[in-house]
């Protein structure tokens, strides 16, 4: 599963360091979310998102699927 971590993360001009620093998940865990090796725990998203700014709904969104119409 592909998360929008990394657009999400950019957007809001974090670095990986700096999230995991105000969210409380490592930085090598974020690390993983992004590249798609490991989900993360619900606990870990929500961390994740209140420190973005968004909802998890919007971190679980597979932006890379263009819609056909």
């Amino acid at each position: 599963m592909k998360l929008n971590l990394k657009e999400l993360r950019k957007a809001a001009r974090y670095s990986q360091q700096t999230l995991s620093n105000a969210s409380g998940v490592s930085r090598e865990s974020i690390a993983r979310y992004e590249l798609g090796l490991q989900v993360p725990t619900l606990e870990s998203a929500v961390r994740i998102v209140s420190v973005l700014g968004c909802t998890v709904d919007d971190l679980l969104k597979d932006n890379t699927r263009e819609e056909t119409r």
